[in-house]
């Protein structure tokens, strides 16, 4: 039954006046009323402040929300994302501004080309704004709960299958076996063509497309091929490819019109967005789930070549150690923790770090363990949430629409230091504050902060990025529309001499059209 007396505050937001991609960053901050049409600034506001005896201070925190909320989509546009939703710009070009960063730790550093500055820093400083300016003005603050009830945290690891190294592999998977359920295997489908006993390992598990050759094209004609190549394959044989992870983390400002044409329901990309909340690609309803780009070979590729053994087991050692800083930092918060590897030369060889991860994990009983497919169900299914809390003197009453079966969200309130979760419930339900389950806030521990390495673009870097240069696809499968490709199809025929200048292109041409009817990747395997 509703109250009848006047609430202190009302939850979700609804800001109707913010651009496209601002309004999407806050669903999945899980703050967004989408159902709120109003012409107002703010939308639903708390309709007076906490302590005072009418409306006269809510027009000062009417003024802060909405510079809090001006400053993020400025930030947000200076990162590129907004022109993603708009379709600006050269589709052959980076999606967001990528940079070589690294991570220090313990002596050792881990490097990687990422998106920089990152989507997860600006959303990690909204999302404490907005916090801040709750406690503030009402000493409350509420939002959808970012992960099934009563859970408090997620975790899930992809597998990237690069390449094949039967005993690498072997010593992986008896790692994962006894927690497939929270694996995602994304697989390179040419490195496993002839590899029939380990294809056979990936049935009942969550399986992604990574293209048919390692390498996400700049080109979207050659993009398109390669991943509905690779998606073709994995489909024959008998496995229900979900999902995508271009290889290198890579997203050219195409892949969201490629992913939505193709119907992929999400992707993974670090050169796009990392260690933050899912979110839905702009202009489509293809989801982007963001991991931790620093894999154990981050590490082991600073070693120098030729390392001995013992500076190995040194860099493993310290690699260890990071995820499990990570893991308690990130998971300690509520966060969403995806970490990634590759077993060739790497965890198949130092199966230990995956072990160790394994088992931190196991620890916390309150992180919801999942494949990445699951994760993407459930972020789905949450952005159709409708949900009110309102705020009074004695307690908080909550009212929910009808809720996606098979699911029980839940409503996170903060109250000074502490924060309670309760399930939503169709209709309304209320509790008194002493009623409520609380527990203390995390604590706000910091992981090592990254740093931007300085690069020089040489005429030579430049040059390789405009002939997009690669070694994995084979000479006589590179196409030769377009000068970028004509020019690097005739470089590696100088340099490796691989056959005939008119060797033409053997990629089948119906791959340019509509993918086939009813794919393995459209529908829930």
């Amino acid at each position: 039954m509703k109250p009848s007396d006047k609430p202190l505050a009302i939850f979700p937001l609804a800001p109707s006046w913010l651009e496209p991609w601002t309004r999407e960053c806050l669903r999945s901050l899980g703050v967004l009323d989408p159902e709120n049409t109003s012409d107002e600034t703010t939308g639903s506001l708390p309709l007076r402040e906490k302590g005072a005896a009418d409306d006269s201070l809510t027009k000062s925190a009417q003024a802060e929300l909405a510079a809090i909320l001006r400053q993020a989509q400025e930030e947000l546009k200076q990162i590129g994302l907004a022109g993603l939703a708009q379709g600006e710009g050269d589709p052959r070009a980076d999606g967001t501004e990528v940079r070589s960063v690294r991570w220090s730790w313990q002596g050792f550093a881990a490097q990687e080309r990422v998106a920089w500055p990152g989507l997860g820093q600006v959303m990690s400083r909204l999302e404490e704004a907005l916090c801040r300016w709750g406690l503030r003005h009402w000493g409350v603050w509420a939002r959808l709960a970012p992960w099934p009830w009563p859970h408090r945290a997620a975790f899930s690891f992809r597998v990237d299958y690069d390449r094949y190294h039967p005993e690498h592999f072997a010593q992986l998977w008896k790692q994962v076996e006894p927690v497939a359920e929270w694996t995602s295997h994304f697989i390179t489908a040419s490195a496993y063509q002839n590899a029939p006993e380990a294809v056979a390992r990936f049935r009942g598990v969550h399986v992604g497309g990574h293209g048919y050759f390692h390498h996400c094209y700049r080109d979207p004609k050659q993009n398109r091929q390669n991943i509905l190549r690779g998606l073709e394959a994995l489909q024959r044989w008998g496995l229900s490819p979900w999902g995508f992870a271009a290889p290198g983390g890579r997203f050219p400002r195409h892949m969201p019109q490629l992913l939505s044409e193709l119907g992929l329901p999400f992707s993974s990309e670090f050169q796009l967005a990392w260690d933050t909340w899912p979110f839905f690609l702009p202009g489509t309803r293809v989801l982007q789930v963001p991991i931790h780009p620093v894999c154990l070979g981050s590490f082991l590729e600073c070693c120098p070549p030729g390392a001995p053994e013992e500076t190995l087991a040194q860099v493993v050692q310290a690699a260890g150690e990071y995820f499990a800083c990570v893991l308690e930092v990130r998971l300690g918060q509520g966060k969403l923790v995806v970490l990634y590897g590759h077993p060739t030369g790497r965890l198949g060889r130092w199966p230990q770090v995956l072990q160790r991860v394994f088992a931190q994990v196991k620890e916390r009983s309150s992180v919801w363990c999942t494949s990445l497919a699951q994760l993407a169900r459930w972020w789905q299914a949450r952005a159709c949430v409708k949900w009110r809390l309102e705020c009074f003197a004695w307690g908080v009453a909550v009212w929910a629409g009808e809720l996606p079966q098979g699911w029980t969200p839940g409503v996170e309130v903060v109250w000074e230091e502490q924060v309670a979760q309760v399930p939503l419930r169709p209709g309304w339900q209320r509790w008194r504050w002493e009623q409520l389950p609380w527990s203390a806030r995390p604590r706000m521990a910091q992981l090592p902060t990254p740093q931007p390495v300085p690069e020089k673009a040489s005429w030579k870097t430049r040059l390789r990025h405009w002939l997009d240069w690669e070694y994995e696809t084979p000479w006589d499968q590179l196409p030769w529309w377009g000068w970028p490709q004509v020019v690097k199809k005739t470089l590696r025929w100088f340099k490796n001499d691989k056959g005939p200048l008119g060797t033409k292109n053997t990629w089948p041409e119906q791959r340019e059209n509509t993918p086939p009817e009813n794919p393995g990747w459209f529908s829930n395997p």
